[in-house]
């Protein structure tokens, strides 16, 4: 509904809300408002109108502004003890000038031989040639790194049916190196080492009675740790699953883990748990 009278309005950016606000003392928030108010209006007014408008010592309010300054809104001049004149800064023009510098990008043929030769092969490998910005990003990218040009290929051959494919190769190239892969056979090997741990998880699944289902992580970790830390074959894992499911129905987890530390712990060789431990095992088993 339109204003029926003007009562005038303050503009304050949302800058000074979320970023100033928070963290100023009430006094310091309501001299700024009201400076700020004064200073929009174009209003004769000096420290003493606010302190006297607020209800505060004059001292207060003066020593408010010093906190604005410290923090780069205001700007006090002619300062002579607490009397001095304050000039409100945009905090636009601050925000601007402490975030963003003009500066012109390098351009891909800013870029050396190598990188060149391997922008040119990229766009042979792509149904479309790579862009001006996508080699310039690709060019940041591989600043300071040491990979094989060939891995690039493979990342770009991989990802070049994605809507982002510029975005999704340098994915898989940090994805790539967070696993020490240098090589493309590397990269066959870890795909390789993927599917077939996808299989065990799979199958260690299936012998619990859920096939359908993919695990979660606590899941995946204790499976790892069967594998990896105890060395079990899965053809061992499976057959204990068997043996502990033909007395227990639906072990969960935990309690699987317990029994397969406890064989690893003793090497290989079948448990024999008294009537105690085996109770300490299902207390384990059980849901929180």
């Amino acid at each position: 509904k339109p204003t029926s009278f003007d009562f005038g309005v303050t503009a304050i950016e949302h800058l000074f809300i979320d970023e100033f606000m928070p963290y100023c003392g009430l006094i310091e928030l309501q001299v700024y408002l009201l400076g700020l108010r004064f200073a929009q209006e174009k209003k004769e007014a000096n420290l003493a109108t606010l302190a006297k408008f607020l209800d505060v010592e004059y001292a207060r309010v003066a020593e408010a502004y010093r906190y604005w300054q410290k923090q780069g809104l205001v700007t006090l001049l002619q300062e002579d003890n607490d009397s001095f004149d304050v000039v409100y800064l945009s905090l636009r023009d601050i925000y601007l000038q402490s975030n963003f510098e003009s500066k012109s990008n390098a351009t891909s043929l800013d870029y050396s031989l190598w990188h060149q030769e391997l922008f040119n092969e990229i766009s042979s490998l792509l149904a479309l040639p790579l862009s001006e910005m996508e080699c310039q990003s690709l060019g940041e990218f591989l600043q300071g790194k040491e990979i094989h040009r060939e891995l690039v290929l493979k990342a770009y051959d991989e990802a070049k049916k994605k809507k982002y494919r510029n975005r999704e190769a340098m994915k898989l190239l940090t994805y790539w190196a967070q696993h020490r892969i240098d090589t493309p056979e590397d990269v066959d090997k870890l795909k390789e080492r993927i599917n077939f741990r996808s299989y065990q998880y799979k199958e260690i699944l299936k012998a619990l009675g859920q096939p359908y289902r993919s695990p979660n992580i606590g899941e995946k970790q204790c499976i790892d740790a069967w594998l990896d830390e105890y060395n079990f074959s899965l053809e061992t894992i499976l057959s204990e699953i068997a043996r502990i499911t033909r007395s227990k129905q639906n072990p969960n987890m935990n309690y699987l883990n317990a029994i397969f530390k406890r064989l690893y712990e003793e090497k290989d060789q079948a448990p024999s748990f008294d009537h105690e431990e085996e109770e300490d095992l299902r207390r384990l088993g059980r849901k929180i």
